[in-house]
C-alpha cells in the first residue's frame, strides 16, 4: 500500500493547459512516491533497519537532517518516504536515542 501526501497549488484560470499541468504535476509526485516506497522496502529486504519518524516543525526537519549528514556517510542512510533507513542497526538506535 502507498500513502500519497500532495499538494497542489495553481491559480485558477481558463487555459485548459492548466489541466494538463495538473496531471503532470500528481503524475510526478505519485511516481517519486512509489519509486521512494520501492527503494524503502529494497533496503528494508536487504537488512537496513527503518525508523518511521515524524517532523514537529520544517525547523526540526532541517536539524534532523543536518545531523545525519554530519553524523553519517551518505551509504549509511537514506531518508525515503517520511522514513529513514539504516545499513547499521545501531545507527538506527542511535538516531532514536538523539531524536526522540
Amino acid at each position: 500500500m502507498v500513502q500519497l501526501n500532495v499538494s497542489v497549488t495553481l491559480e485558477k484560470d481558463n487555459d485548459p493547459s492548466m489541466d494538463d499541468e495538473l496531471v503532470k504535476i500528481l503524475m510526478e509526485e505519485i511516481q517519486k512516491e512509489m519509486d521512494e516506497d520501492i527503494m524503502r522496502k529494497l533496503y528494508i529486504t536487504n537488512g537496513w533497519t527503518e525508523v518511521k519518524f515524524q517532523y514537529t516543525s520544517n525547523k526540526h526537519a532541517v536539524d534532523i537532517i543536518d545531523w545525519c549528514w554530519g553524523t553519517f556517510t551518505e551509504n549509511q542512510w537514506k531518508r525515503l518516504n517520511g522514513s529513514f533507513v539504516f545499513k547499521n542497526k545501531q545507527d538506527a538506535e542511535w538516531f532514536l536515542l538523539r531524536w526522540l
